[in-house]
């Protein structure tokens, strides 16, 4: 997912810079290429120290965790993968209402 946001990310500031110098509204597509590319340090930020949690515990290179504690993590994981979910689609909710302007 990180990969295929920076894709878009790079497109929208494509069309930011191509807006700008025709003299055309650009802010749009700046704001969803933002909304695209934060996806990446909030998913290693965030998501990613519970992952990494996680695999160490299954691959019994970290420390045992709890069935209670694994619980929470998941909780936790699906919270923040539900956030997670709304960058890109406001990225595209933004380029959508820079094109339609």
């Amino acid at each position: 997912m990180p990969t295929t946001a920076v894709a878009v990310a790079l497109s929208y500031v494509y069309l930011a810079f191509r807006h700008r110098e025709r003299g055309f509204e650009w802010r749009g597509y700046a704001a969803g290429a933002l909304s695209n590319v934060l996806l990446v340090p909030f998913t290693l930020i965030f998501i990613g120290g519970i992952n990494n949690r996680m695999l160490a515990a299954e691959s019994g290179t970290g420390k045992q965790l709890s069935q209670e504690t694994v619980r929470h993590l998941i909780a936790t994981w699906g919270k923040l993968n539900a956030v997670r979910v709304f960058m890109p689609l406001a990225g595209a909710a933004l380029g959508l209402w820079n094109f339609l302007q």
